[in-house]
């Protein structure tokens, strides 16, 4: 698992040594919000 946190870091933040998880999971979960709404559109719209 941590291992994905830090993969996840890399990928968001681009730093080898990542950054502390909260910001992972901040990240994460705005994310997870973003595509959310966007689905909850596109069944509204549907």
């Amino acid at each position: 698992m941590k291992d994905n946190l830090k993969t996840i870091d890399r990928c968001i933040y681009g730093n080898e040594k990542g950054h502390d998880l909260f910001a992972s999971f901040d990240y994460l979960l705005k994310f997870s919000i973003e595509i959310y709404q966007q689905k909850v559109n596109e069944i509204k719209n549907g």
